[in-house]
C-alpha cells in the first residue's frame, strides 16, 4: 500500500485504498460517511471483525431479511398473476357485451 499518495486527493480510489490500509476505527467511521457503498463496506467489515456470537446474529438477521424479501417477491408475482387473470376475464366479458350489443342492435333493426 505504499503507492497510496500520502495526501487525500478526493478520488474514490484513494478512499478505497485508505479503507483497505487502515486499522483505525475513527478513520473507518469517517470513510463510512463518504458514500453509501463505503458505509456498507465499513459496516460489513465491523460485523466480520466482531465476535462469533455477533457475527452469527448478523448472519441470521441477513438470512431472515433475504427470506422475507424472497417471500414478498413471490407474493407480488402471485398477485400480479391474479390481476392479469382478472384483466383477461374483464376483457372477455367486454367482448361478450359488445357481441350481445351487436345482436341486440340487429334485433331492434328487424323489429322496426
Amino acid at each position: 500500500m505504499s503507492k497510496l499518495p500520502p495526501d487525500d486527493d478526493s478520488t474514490d480510489l484513494w478512499y478505497w485504498m485508505e479503507f483497505i490500509k487502515t486499522d483505525d476505527e475513527e478513520v473507518l467511521d469517517v470513510l463510512a460517511q463518504r458514500s453509501p457503498q463505503m458505509g456498507k463496506a465499513v459496516g460489513v467489515l465491523k460485523v466480520l471483525s466482531a465476535d462469533e456470537v455477533t457475527r452469527m446474529l448478523y448472519e441470521k438477521h441477513e438470512m431472515a431479511r433475504m427470506d422475507i424479501e424472497s417471500r414478498m417477491a413471490d407474493e407480488r408475482r402471485k398477485f400480479e398473476g391474479v390481476i392479469a387473470n382478472k384483466d383477461a376475464e374483464i376483457a372477455d366479458k367486454d367482448a361478450e357485451i359488445a357481441r350481445l350489443r351487436v345482436q341486440l342492435g340487429k334485433r331492434n333493426d328487424e323489429n322496426r
